[in-house]
């Protein structure tokens, strides 16, 4: 199980915590104080007081103080691997859509010969 000793405004305890939260690994988070004086904990653990402490009491390993070194090791160690890219499906190409039939012109019944046609409207007297 991993364990992460930092405290929150450490911007290198932000790098590792952000690494171990996109590759969605598991981790306890272990909040130290910010005066070194008061790290008992972490000290009793690493044998030092500086953070980010990477603890992995599964492979028996402690990275201290080094977010670089604990990143690589991350890489080395719980990197998930790449996802498969699968190629694009290719589409066949279809023939054209034939041209649609050509509307007709609309007729109206004034237009019909032999028709008067009405007068046109002029208004209410």
């Amino acid at each position: 199980m991993l364990e992460l000793y930092q405290f929150e405004e450490c911007p290198h305890s932000q790098k590792v915590r952000q690494r171990l939260s996109d590759w969605a690994i598991d981790y306890i988070l272990r909040n130290v104080p910010k005066d070194l004086e008061k790290r008992t904990q972490l000290m009793k653990v690493s044998g030092q007081a500086k953070v980010p402490t990477l603890v992995d009491s599964d492979r028996e390993r402690i990275l201290a103080g080094d977010e670089n070194e604990i990143l690589s090791y991350l890489i080395e160690v719980y990197k998930p691997p790449e996802p498969v890219v699968q190629p694009p499906e290719t589409v066949e190409e279809s023939s054209p859509l034939p041209d649609p039939p050509p509307v007709e012109a609309p007729s109206f019944p004034e237009d019909v010969p032999g028709k008067e046609k009405k007068k046109e409207f002029k208004g209410y007297a």
